[in-house]
């Protein structure tokens, strides 16, 4: 999925001559994709029957969805209206609920 994200990149770069590497954004765009890389690579490891087994190192694994949507938020300014964080913040409340009940139910 990396792979195909550069390729478009250097397509547009090349095809269209935008210069996306010179953009602030493209890199602030880097820590909350950050984030959501260690989620992925957690439940990589977690997911071995050895470690937390493959239930509930999904849950974990969406639940670092809540920290690269916060980093996004902060990072990039983002500015919402009061329905629009309303709908986020009950996003995130229930990405989290679901989380502790999955992991009270084991």
């Amino acid at each position: 999925m990396a792979a195909f994200g550069t390729g478009l990149g250097l397509y547009d770069l090349l095809k269209n001559k935008h210069n996306i590497f010179n953009k602030v954004v493209t890199y602030r765009q880097l820590i909350s994709g950050f984030f959501f890389a260690m989620g992925a690579l957690g439940y990589l490891v977690s997911a071995q029957p050895a470690m937390l087994g493959l239930a509930t190192s999904f849950v974990l694994s969406q639940v670092s969805i809540v920290g690269a949507t916060v980093s996004g938020i902060v990072v990039m300014h983002v500015h919402k209206t009061r329905k629009e964080w309303l709908a986020t913040m009950v996003g995130l409340l229930l990405i989290v609920l679901a989380a502790a009940v999955t992991a009270f139910l084991k």
